[in-house]
């Protein structure tokens, strides 16, 4: 496989660099900005997306996974044109410029966001129902996706994950790596929800699992990749309370979480039988196991 991951130095985007290159297959990692986690064992190409068809036909790319977007929700709430620019108007660029290049196969990465208050657990043929600048910019992405499958025939899987976690993670604003940095701090950590609000916690292997899957076959469409179970944000914390083995008690913060705007989901699962039926894809890491190697790795790396 000769592969172009765009959003390459992200958390997901360095752990299926490494898995691809790993596998023996060719890898050119687009990158706008520094190499943040990504190693140099790859073909690094730096630029936007008006890099992306150069980039295409010069390395004779015949698979993109397409992970460039912009994630942070606050900063889609106090950028909301660069947010659509970067997740919704960056997929169009990419899709066309694959479109031009004939790219063999490519795989979009949605968000669970998507489906919003839709009925749970989520399947891919439920509507979506975003809420907010962050989650509307990536169904527009998904949407747009959908579109060059029905229009132009191309073959486009679209990954829509729970919420990732795992070794690599470093946005301290999310709560698992927030949770565990303020822990090794020796302060206690901060909710932003009263802990009730249930996700579907994916350890981000089992999504690079998901990716390769998905760039072997030739199903398009959506795909879910979670594990088909809630998991509440308080449970979240006392299981890396327990792990880390401290007596430190969470503090809840109401007045700057997501939820302060009434924007808050109380439950996000998802379905995932048609990737096990059609990919024969499932999690391998329970939470706790995930939690583990999380905490191990920003104990050596962060702490």
């Amino acid at each position: 496989m000769k592969a172009l991951v765009t959003g390459a130095s992200g958390f997901l985007g360095a752990h299926l660099c490494e898995a691809l290159r790993l596998r023996g297959n060719r890898v050119v990692a687009l990158v706008r900005d520094d190499l943040g986690a990504l190693d140099c064992q790859q073909i690094t190409v730096r630029g936007g997306f008006e890099q992306v068809e150069r980039t295409l036909s010069e390395y004779e790319i015949d698979t993109v996974f397409h992970l460039a977007a912009q994630t942070q929700v606050s900063t889609a709430v106090a950028h909301p044109i660069g947010t659509f620019e970067a997740n919704t108007e960056g997929t169009w660029k990419v899709l066309e410029a694959c479109r031009k290049q004939k790219v063999r196969r490519i795989i979009v990465a949605s968000s669970d966001k998507c489906y919003g208050d839709g009925a749970t657990p989520y399947t891919e043929k439920q509507a979506l129902l975003p809420n907010g600048i962050y989650a509307t910019s990536k169904a527009c992405a998904d949407l747009i996706a959908q579109a060059y499958i029905q229009e132009f025939g191309m073959s486009i899987a679209i990954t829509r994950c729970g919420n990732l976690y795992g070794p690599g993670h470093t946005n301290w604003s999310t709560l698992i790596p927030g949770t565990i940095r303020s822990i090794f701090r020796g302060e206690r950590p901060k909710l932003r929800s009263d802990g009730g609000p249930q996700r579907d916690w994916l350890y981000v292997e089992d999504a690079v699992e998901g990716y390769l899957k998905l760039a072997a076959c030739d199903e398009t469409g959506p795909f879910n990749f979670g594990t088909g179970r809630g998991t509440s944000v308080a449970t979240v914390v006392e299981t890396i309370l327990r792990l880390m083995k401290t007596e430190l008690k969470p503090i809840i913060d109401l007045k700057t979480g997501p939820g302060a705007g009434g924007m808050e989901i109380h439950e996000q699962i998802l379905d995932c039988d048609r990737s096990l039926r059609v990919l024969g894809w499932r999690p391998d890491y329970t939470l706790e196991i995930g939690l583990i190697e999380t905490i191990d790795w920003l104990k050596e790396h962060v702490q």
